[in-house]
C-alpha cells in the first residue's frame, strides 16, 4: 500500500566509516579480474507499484558495464596534452555508465551460500525506471565481485536476511558492504521472505506474458538470485521510496 512503511521483521543498520575500495580490490585481488556475472537477467519493467492489482512488463536486455573514456586534446602550443586529474565520484561514474542520475532508487537483496566457494544471489529493483537486474555470482571469500557489481550500481538501499545481521554474528559480505558502501543503508529481513517459488511467482505475476519462459530459463539454477528477488518484491514497491529511506 502506497505510504506504508516497512514492519515486516526488517532492520536497519547504520553505515560504517567510508574507507577506500581501491586498497581493498588491490590487496585482495591484484591479479583478478573483476567481472560481472555472466548469468545476468536484465529486464525492464513498466513500473506500477506492486500491490495495487497492477501488472509489470519485463524486457529482457543485457546492461553494458565497459567503462566510458575520455581524452582531453592537445593544446595548440606543441605542450604535452593535460589529462584530467582527480577521481570521478562513484555516482558520477555509474552515471555516465550506465545513463543513470543521481536521484534513481535503487533496492539490492543480497542472499549468500555458506560454501567454500560462495555463491552470491543479487536481484537490483530500480524504482524509479521500474528495472529488475538478478544475477547469481560465483565469488572468492573475499566477495570483490560482489562488492563491484553492488559499487557499479550503487542502490540506495540493501537487504539482507537477518541471519546475516546483527545481533546474530555479521556474515563477511555484510561486513564488508558495511565498510566499502558506506552510502546504503543496510536492512535485514526475516528468511521467510527469501523464497526461490515465490521469486518465480513474482517473475510469472510482473512479467510479460511472451517473456514469462525465457526468463523462467534464464533462471534456472540460480537459486539465491531468485530468492534476493522474492524479498524485494516480498515488501510493496511504494515502501522502497526514496522518502522511506532516511
Amino acid at each position: 500500500m502506497s505510504g506504508q512503511s516497512v514492519t515486516r521483521d526488517s532492520t536497519s543498520y547504520g553505515s560504517a566509516a567510508p574507507s577506500s575500495s581501491s586498497a581493498y580490490f588491490q590487496s585482495t585481488s591484484q591479479s583478478q579480474r573483476l567481472s560481472s556475472s555472466p548469468a545476468t537477467v536484465r529486464s525492464a519493467l513498466q513500473a506500477r507499484h506492486v500491490g495495487h492489482g497492477h501488472r509489470i512488463q519485463y524486457t529482457p536486455s543485457v546492461a553494458s558495464t565497459r567503462r566510458s573514456t575520455s581524452r582531453t586534446s592537445a593544446s595548440r602550443s606543441g605542450t604535452r596534452p593535460s589529462t584530467a586529474s582527480g577521481r570521478k565520484s562513484r555516482a558520477t561514474t555509474t552515471s555516465s555508465i550506465l545513463g543513470l542520475g543521481e536521484q534513481q532508487n535503487i533496492v539490492c537483496a543480497l542472499g549468500e551460500s555458506c560454501g567454500v566457494t560462495p555463491s552470491v544471489g543479487v536481484a537490483f529493483v530500480n524504482i524509479s525506471l521500474g528495472e529488475a537486474t538478478l544475477s547469481q555470482i560465483c565469488d572468492n571469500q573475499s566477495y570483490v565481485k560482489t562488492i563491484h557489481k553492488i559499487q557499479m550500481l550503487s542502490p540506495s538501499r540493501i537487504v539482507f536476511r537477518s541471519s546475516a545481521c546483527p545481533p546474530n554474528n555479521p556474515s563477511t559480505l555484510f561486513s564488508l558492504v558495511q565498510e566499502l558502501v558506506p552510502e546504503a543503508r543496510c536492512d535485514a529481513l526475516d528468511r521467510s521472505a527469501w523464497s526461490e517459488h515465490a521469486g518465480m511467482d513474482y517473475i510469472h505475476e510482473l512479467a510479460a506474458p511472451d517473456d514469462v519462459e525465457a526468463v523462467k530459463f534464464a533462471l534456472q539454477g540460480k537459486y539465491y538470485a531468485t530468492c534476493s528477488f522474492a524479498a524485494v518484491c516480498d515488501q510493496p514497491i511504494s515502501t522502497w521510496s526514496l522518502e522511506k529511506l532516511g
